[in-house]
């Protein structure tokens, strides 16, 4: 089972990052422990963007502008400090060294194994329609994002890139946008329209 752990960011660039470690729902490697908590480290390290402020700088973004044309052209939007954003990228980066998340992969044969398990187990899992909904959708994005680089990341996508379009509205398609940057897929969502769940009049 993957253990990991979670950094959650904010639209003002606040980041807070939860102490304990947790399971995660979705495992490719069930069958071999040693992959999960070995060969690729001994945890992931899952980003998770909310589409919102941070609890603390939500008052601040929820006041009302004063009156007047200059303020609304001009409206101060909560942000993170330049010092906090220093002690944030830090924290990344001592949370991902911790991984011990080895900078290579194995050898071609192995790493062909690796990949090979973590495919036939996804497609496994995305053939469960009960399983299958937006949440568990933006947690499989997440979960692809956080495995080692030197693997097959973008044929992984590619196996829940069909369901993107349905279950992705845009709030989902704005929080997964990070996700599938890392994994060099954010072409994945050029071509699908942008819908929301809110009514518009």
């Amino acid at each position: 089972m993957c253990l990991y752990r979670e950094i959650i960011k904010y639209n003002c660039g606040h980041e807070h990052i939860p102490q304990e470690f947790q399971e995660s729902p979705l495992c490719l490697f069930r069958a071999d422990r040693r992959i999960c908590r070995g060969e690729l480290g001994v945890y992931r390290v899952l980003e998770t963007t909310v589409n919102d402020w941070c609890q603390m700088c939500r008052p601040m973004a929820a006041r009302a502008p004063l009156p007047g044309a200059i303020n609304l052209l001009i409206a101060v939007t909560p942000q993170a400090l330049d010092h906090e954003l220093a002690s944030q990228k830090a924290e990344r980066e001592r949370l991902n060294t911790d991984t011990r998340t080895p900078g290579r992969g194995p050898a071609p044969g192995r790493l062909q194994q690796i990949n090979g398990i973590a495919q036939i187990s996804l497609t496994a899992h995305v053939q469960s329609p009960a399983m299958f909904n937006s949440a568990v959708c933006a947690w499989i994005i997440k979960y692809i994002a956080s495995l080692a680089p030197w693997m097959d990341r973008v044929s992984l996508m590619e196996t829940v890139r069909p369901w993107f379009a349905e279950l992705l509205d845009e709030d989902y398609q704005i929080c997964a946008r990070p996700n599938l940057k890392s994994a060099h897929c954010e072409h994945m969502l050029d071509d699908i329209m942008v819908w929301t769940k809110k009514n518009l009049v």
